[in-house]
């Protein structure tokens, strides 16, 4: 007679419990033993049989949809599609599915952006019968395909209709212009590549006849070399850093240079132009450039020479001031704050 003793451990476990909490790293696994006493019939001693559920890492995660790019693990519903896909409720659809020929859509599955090889693009759609440069329509298989090399039209795959540039259209097929040449016919060279020009039948490299020009069109310079600036009459000047520049002097993208930093009271990129609450001297003399602060008591001011020296004095005063010349220096002044003299007197400074 044998006799099994089984032994069972339960576990007790929250009906709100979560299956990461129930198969954790430190109590992973459920045993159970049987234990089988054996007497006579040439059995002895214990046999134990031992059943186990064994550790196993229960993963909560959902796996994304087909053709999805990106996607919420815990829902699976997809944020992404891959390319040629579009999303709708949380799926992702082919876009050539819903639009005829097309590679690429937009999110919406409505318009088309980028059509199948040889489909030509017109509004979002990529109709059938209309083939991009280089392709023809067949009715046949109602497809696109390839035109000979180098053609741009074509009836069939054997009959040119007309050619890219660089070649012209002779007996249905496309022959190579000569080198640098954009278009020609049977005849020759009828218009060269940018940078060459026509010369006895060929295309020559222009060669710019303007000093420190890097790019030119007849006798003019459409660009200078690096270091250099067009001026108002079309020369390349060499660039040198302005005087009232106290910062950086650098090219911009459009081939101009600017100053960083301009000292007090100058402006502009080139602090060729002065500050508010300056004033340019040459509104005195053309060929002297400096900006003098005006006096903070004016409401404006002028260039004024004395002694070989220039100045700015007040020729205007805010309300409840008056011009006031005062040893020869013109200034704004409170009324009765001053003592009239041989040496100040009212309005401007004579000379």
């Amino acid at each position: 007679m044998n006799i099994f003793f089984l032994t069972l451990f339960f576990i007790t476990v929250s009906p709100y419990a979560d299956a990461n909490s129930i198969f954790n790293e430190e109590k992973s696994f459920i045993t159970a033993k049987a234990v089988k006493l054996g007497r006579g019939n040439g059995l002895s001693g214990w046999e134990k049989a031992q059943f186990v559920i064994g550790k196993r890492a229960v993963n909560t995660e959902k796996e994304c949809t087909a053709h999805c790019a990106a996607c919420n693990t815990k829902t699976g519903q997809c944020s992404k599609c891959e390319d040629g896909y579009w999303i709708e409720g949380g799926s992702c659809n082919l876009c050539s599915d819903f639009l005829e020929n097309c590679a690429l859509c937009d999110s919406t599955g409505s318009t088309c952006t980028k059509c199948f090889d040889g489909y030509k693009l017109t509004g979002g759609s990529c109709s059938s019968g209309s083939c991009e440069d280089g392709y023809w329509w067949n009715d046949t298989d109602l497809a696109c395909f390839s035109c000979p090399s180098d053609c741009k039209t074509c009836s069939d795959d054997a009959t040119c209709e007309s050619c890219f540039d660089g070649y012209y259209h002779d007996m249905g097929s496309c022959v190579a212009c000569s080198q640098n040449c954009e278009q020609c016919n049977y005849n020759g060279c009828i218009k060269c590549r940018t940078d060459y020009e026509l010369k006895n039948g060929k295309c020559e490299k222009i060669t710019c006849s303007i000093p420190n020009c890097l790019s030119c069109s007849g006798n003019t310079c459409l660009q200078c070399k690096d270091g250099y600036e067009k001026n108002k009459n079309g020369e390349c000047k060499k660039v040198e850093k302005p005087e009232h520049c106290t910062g950086n002097f650098t090219k911009q993208n459009d081939g101009s240079y600017k100053c960083s930093k301009c000292e007090t009271g100058y402006t502009g990129n080139k602090c060729d132009t002065c500050a508010n609450g300056y004033i340019d001297t040459r509104t005195y003399d053309d060929a002297y450039f400096q900006c003098l602060k005006c006096p903070s008591a004016c409401a404006a001011c002028v260039i004024r020479e004395f002694e070989y020296n220039y100045d700015a004095q007040c020729s205007l005063c805010p309300s409840g001031k008056e011009l006031v010349c005062e040893q020869n220096v013109q200034t704004c002044k409170t009324p009765g704050s001053y003592e009239v003299n041989s040496y100040t007197y009212k309005g401007v400074c004579l000379d």
